[in-house]
């Protein structure tokens, strides 16, 4: 592999993505935020934050959208979590947004959707995980830690079995339903905040943890137990073993399961054998230039990824076509992070993207 730096194909494509500023009142960001998408693969991109009111047209263009997820059956319903003002739903592609009616505040940073039942909606509310069984119209909780300050920082589901819920805590704790939620017991505790939990749906025994400090773990037994994969990871960074091992993002190939991106501070990693191995994706960017905050690949070509980071104070979007040997930087009319991206795995080039005023704390 070429572990040169890749080339930039489009010196044209001028970076306009000027940071993560801010009004002359610092405590309130730009009205340039909320929800993005583009029919071009990127080309060209389009606000998408009209929130029709009974007093009018409003708009969440403040809102910091942190995870955007595309319902599995029904492409048409978007979900996004937001930082501050909970969990917002489209259902025509991003045109119009309304709320979930019990979910209005506080940060929801993770939504799973029954892959059989697009009504069977999961969410990571703050110190909750929320279910609802009739496509949002009401939510239940189904957990909520008795320990003060807990968060639910991620959440999956069982690719296989919707009743089997894993959850990632603030403290490090793993838990685990396989009632839909009606109980819980804990799995394993990484004392390190989870960030976030990837299944491999072929083989959902293969799975991934993003933690805070600690880096990449992965279970090859359903989430009974974990290794880190820490050496595995050093073991292709030649630039600095902490920063190449602890990240933000964890991705898989939805072409080929067995091909996991793990987006890290300064730089992305990737997998071809469910994580055994590792080497650096070339990206423009030496080590530590830029922080990297989301990674996604296009469900239609394996060779086209997508990562949102920070370079110095602006925020970039870059996109590869050939697997990283050379890279496109993308114009978003936004100051704001690119924090989220989700392909829409029916139409070609139609992607959606979540944007974040400030880097989100560790």
């Amino acid at each position: 592999m070429n572990t040169s730096l890749p080339k930039l194909i489009i010196m044209s494509a001028a970076l306009v993505v000027l940071g993560a500023a801010c009004s002359k009142d610092t405590s309130a960001p730009l009205d340039d935020g909320g929800i993005f998408r583009t029919t071009d693969g990127g080309e060209t991109w389009t606000r998408h934050n009209v929130y029709p009111t009974s007093q009018g047209v409003g708009t969440i263009s403040r809102y910091d959208a942190i995870r955007i997820v595309i319902d599995p059956t029904d492409r048409k319903t978007i979900y996004a979590g937001t930082l501050q003002n909970g969990l917002v739903v489209s259902y025509d592609e991003g045109a119009t947004w309304q709320h979930a009616r019990q979910i209005k505040d506080n940060i929801v940073r993770e939504i799973i959707i029954d892959p059989r039942d697009k009504c069977n909606v999961y969410v990571a509310w703050f110190k909750s995980v929320m279910r609802s069984t009739d496509c949002t119209r009401t939510f239940t909780e189904v957990y909520k830690d008795p320990q003060e300050g807990v968060q639910i920082r991620a959440l999956a589901m069982h690719p296989d079995d919707a009743k089997t819920l894993y959850a990632g805590l603030s403290d490090g704790r793993v838990i685990k339903s396989i009632d839909s939620g009606a109980t819980w017991r804990t799995m394993y505790h990484f004392k390190d905040r989870v960030i976030r939990f990837v299944i491999n749906p072929e083989n959902p025994a293969i799975m991934y943890a993003a933690l805070l400090s600690k880096g990449l773990w992965r279970s090859i037994d359903g989430g009974e137990s974990w290794e880190s994969l820490k050496k595995k990871l050093a073991g292709a960074a030649t630039a600095g073993v902490a920063n190449f091992t602890s990240g933000y993002d964890v991705a898989l190939d939805p072409s080929h399961n067995e091909v996991v991106y793990y987006a890290t501070k300064v730089g992305i990693m990737r997998s071809p054998d469910d994580g055994e191995s590792w080497e650096i994706v070339p990206i423009l960017t030496s080590p530590g230039e830029a922080r990297i905050y989301s990674v996604a690949v296009d469900p239609h070509d394996p060779k086209v990824i997508m990562y949102g980071a920070t370079l110095g104070n602006r925020s970039v979007l870059y996109k590869t076509e050939d697997g990283g040997e050379n890279w496109t930087i993308k114009k978003v009319p936004t100051t704001r992070i690119s924090i989220s991206l989700a392909f829409d795995k029916e139409k070609k080039g139609l992607i959606y993207l979540g944007t974040y005023f400030r880097p989100p704390a560790d």
